[in-house]
């Protein structure tokens, strides 16, 4: 790269921005807000460019006459840069501005917004910030070294370092055994469940043997098993309406035994009423006989 041909080119874009930012003849003041901003905008985009051109040259040079001169340049563009952004910013109330636009027009990118630190600040201060930090660092010793107090340790809260491990393994060892214990409490309550449906499922089974007198006919391995048959109810259902029918079983049992119990009864009355009828019979025969003797 030829910085002087960069320095070159910086100078003839200067040179036209100040024709078209100070024309020969004075214009009309600008009453529209947004041709003004537009106009400033503009003006600022463009200082912004050769500014970041002439902070590379003055980097990058070795000349030295060439580098006062662009010093001086590059010291009164960022001079012109704070002016713009000054005015800018009372133009709009804004800080910050879109410049989406104006960057498409003048072929820039969103990296191009960047306003570089000119890196001859730090290198041309670093001895006045070297003497600055040894300054501070000899204030904070001298205040600190006033301040101190001796400080007295404990021997009883100083913990050596097998202790320190000793601890942290007794408490990893808890942590996991929590853990273990969580899991193995998921493993019973899992079991319980499955237990209890096989529980529900086996009194389903002899329930349909002592209502039918045999076991029921399962469901085909196509048609979900004997898993299909609590498809559309929960165990705890299906045991609900279990015990219910149990129930219903048990009361017609004992209304059965009720209507036995009376027919007896009422054939026990038939029986003794016809034996006193022919008792009664027997009499009558014995009293006709008797007169047809006599």
């Amino acid at each position: 790269i030829s910085y002087s041909r960069i320095w070159a080119e910086a100078q003839g874009a200067l040179a036209d921005l100040l024709e078209d930012e100070i024309p020969p003849t004075s214009l009309r003041p600008q009453k529209d807000r947004f041709q003004a901003f537009h106009t400033l905008a503009t003006f600022y985009l463009r200082y912004l460019h050769i500014f970041r051109r002439l902070e590379e040259v003055y980097d990058q040079i070795v000349h030295p006459q060439k580098r006062q001169v662009v010093r001086q340049v590059l010291e009164g563009v960022m001079g012109r840069l704070v002016e713009l952004k000054n005015e800018m910013v009372e133009l709009e109330f804004s800080e910050f501005h879109y410049l989406d636009d104006l960057l498409q027009d003048l072929k820039m990118t969103p990296e191009d917004l960047d306003v570089p630190i000119p890196r001859y600040f730090i290198r041309e201060r670093m001895k006045a910030l070297k003497e600055r930090e040894r300054m501070l660092a000899h204030i904070l010793d001298k205040k600190g070294s006033l301040n101190q107090e001796p400080v007295t340790v404990n021997p009883l809260l100083v913990m050596s370092v097998e202790r320190a491990v000793q601890l942290l393994q007794v408490s990893e060892r808890a942590r996991q055994g929590r853990l273990r214990a969580h899991f193995m409490k998921e493993i019973w309550r899992e079991e319980r469940r499955i237990r209890q449906g096989e529980d529900v499922f086996v009194f389903f089974l002899l329930y349909c043997r002592d209502a039918t007198g045999k076991f029921p006919d399962f469901p085909s391995a196509e048609d979900g098993g004997s898993a299909s048959i609590f498809s559309q109810k929960s165990p705890e259902e299906v045991a609900a309406e279990l015990a219910a029918k149990q129930q219903e079983k048990e009361k017609k049992k004992s209304k059965g035994k009720k209507d036995k119990n009376a027919s007896k009864e009422r054939k026990e009355k038939k029986k003794d009423k016809k034996g006193k009828s022919k008792g009664k019979g027997g009499k009558s025969d014995i009293e006709v006989r008797s007169c047809s003797d006599g």
